[in-house]
């Protein structure tokens, strides 16, 4: 029997209609299959909506450089991969064990140490520490603290100049907002390190109560600050790892065993006693310092009106370690012997040159 024209079309009509839903279909299969395949491999599906910048499908990247299933992953983390955490923060209220880890990460930490801290007592490792002085004034962190800006600027015209700025060099501040407070060089040597410090080889550690940015100086600095990690510590010396906003549980044990044991003497920061280009001259007022008093004393020259001492032939470390010892015997038998002081700062050397050092030293520091 012969359709008519209308059913003919009505045919039509439905055969399209089917057809369309098909194609449809297959088109969504088509699509899913495809992003089934995309998820699978890791390939990004750029969406023609969105900005040019923007993509989706990107597979997520990981914000910890190092992380295995050894109990102390993070110490490689903090120590050994500068250029994703040139600096570290460990921040803990007294008696959560802060001086404790960092001494312990000193042990695997590269290169040279500095340590400049407003308290006394704390071992460190056997590694003498700049502390405030006698008077209960903070002169020779002062000094110290101008004296590493010198070093900084000095690695600064190094690279400038593509020279090897030298060693690697850990500056570990304890309780650093007392030390902003009390020493006039301290924010610029911080904050210059903070920003270049990783270019230059000179890394930091700051020990602070609180961690918060505005003590440490580094308020609206965001590209400062994003140059540490954070370390904090609670009253239960229990540890964890601030990253990229992201917190991690740590296990200390390791750590805090190593801190038991001595660190290497001979790693303490020794400060560059002279210039060796024009450049560097220029920005060098004088060569290694330590602490005293405005009057010239003996042994000694007076450099400007800043009341710094520069004691010839003496390298800072030294006269850290020289000044470190007196005081520390000082304060265990109230007083100390010259003889005993060298003794111990020169590996049981008594006399000659090394008691020509130590009393240079003492002297120009009044003791």
């Amino acid at each position: 029997m012969t359709a008519t024209p209308e059913e003919a079309a009505n045919a039509f009509v439905a055969m399209l209609f089917l057809t369309l839903i098909a194609l449809t279909m297959l088109i969504m299969g088509a699509f899913w299959l495809f992003g089934r395949v995309a998820d699978h491999f890791g390939w990004v599906i750029e969406d023609m909506d969105m900005d040019d910048e923007e993509q989706v499908g990107v597979p997520a990247v990981p914000t910890l450089p190092v992380r295995s299933s050894a109990s102390d992953w993070w110490v490689t983390c903090v120590n050994a991969t500068p250029e994703q955490a040139p600096h570290l923060v460990v921040a803990g209220p007294t008696g959560t064990g802060k001086t404790t880890l960092v001494t312990g990460l000193l042990h695997t930490r590269p290169g040279q140490i500095v340590i400049i801290t407003a308290k006394t007592g704390d071992a460190w490792g056997g590694l003498p520490a700049v502390v405030i002085d006698d008077d209960g004034s903070f002169t020779t962190a002062a000094a110290v603290f101008a004296a590493l800006l010198v070093d900084v600027k000095r690695r600064l015209v190094a690279t400038k100049h593509q020279r090897d700025p030298g060693p690697w060099l850990t500056v570990v501040l304890d309780d650093y907002p007392a030390l902003r407070d009390a020493c006039a060089a301290a924010d610029e040597t911080f904050i210059l390190i903070a920003r270049l410090g990783r270019s230059l080889r000179v890394r930091l550690i700051v020990l602070s109560y609180s961690g918060l940015v505005k003590e440490l100086g580094l308020e609206g600095k965001g590209e400062s600050r994003d140059h540490f990690v954070w370390i904090r510590l609670d009253r239960q010396r229990r540890a964890s790892l601030v990253w990229d906003e992201e917190t991690h549980s740590l296990d200390t044990a390791l750590v805090v065993a190593m801190a038991q044991r001595p660190l290497d003497v001979s790693r303490v920061w020794i400060a560059p006693t002279a210039p060796t280009t024009a450049s560097e001259r220029q920005i060098s007022p004088y060569a290694t310092a330590t602490a005293t008093t405005p009057e010239k004393p003996v042994g000694a020259a007076q450099e400007g009106n800043e009341g710094v001492v520069v004691v010839s032939r003496v390298t800072l470390s030294e006269q850290v370690a020289i000044l470190s010892s007196a005081l520390q015997m000082k304060l265990e038998s109230g007083k100390f012997s010259r003889s005993e002081v060298c003794r111990r700062v020169f590996d049981g050397a008594t006399g000659g040159a090394a008691y020509d050092k130590v009393r240079t030293v003492l002297d120009a520091a009044g003791l």
